[in-house]
């Protein structure tokens, strides 16, 4: 199971900020019983466009 929200804001036709904040919980997977595992991410990317077909993001 998990869960997933973030935002995708344009400063300009070019330049845009996403941020991703969530977490996976892998409770029964092959895990000795009380062995919960939770991974939680948080993510601030940067995406900058040289076309409408071509982009890199760092």
């Amino acid at each position: 199971m998990g869960l997933f929200a973030g935002t995708r804001t344009a400063f300009n036709d070019r330049f845009e900020l996403i941020s991703k904040l969530g977490f996976t919980n892998l409770d029964g997977i092959n895990q000795p019983e009380g062995n919960n595992i939770i991974i939680y991410e948080a993510e601030i990317k940067g995406l900058y466009k040289f076309s409408t077909n071509q982009a890199v993001t760092a």
